[in-house]
């Protein structure tokens, strides 16, 4: 039995990976410093990580949340 593999697969990975990677970076270990700029960071980091899980299960939100986050991160 193979595991069926979604279409989005890399799309997802590589939101999981960079919603980690500013989620942690945000933390950074000292929370003495968390400023608004940090609380945004730590929010964005989950919410990808939250828009990767809605394409691995195939939802319509987890796209629009990805394209929403991605045009933030630009700003």
């Amino acid at each position: 039995m193979t595991l069926k593999k979604p279409k989005t697969f890399w799309t997802c990975i590589v939101l999981f990976v960079v919603g980690a990677v500013i989620a942690v970076n945000a933390i950074g270990f000292d929370f003495s410093d968390f400023t608004h700029l940090a609380i945004f960071a730590l929010l964005t980091g989950i919410g990808f990580i939250v828009a990767g899980y809605g394409l691995w299960i195939m939802k319509k939100w987890g796209a629009i949340l990805a394209i929403i986050l991605s045009c933030l991160k630009l700003i």
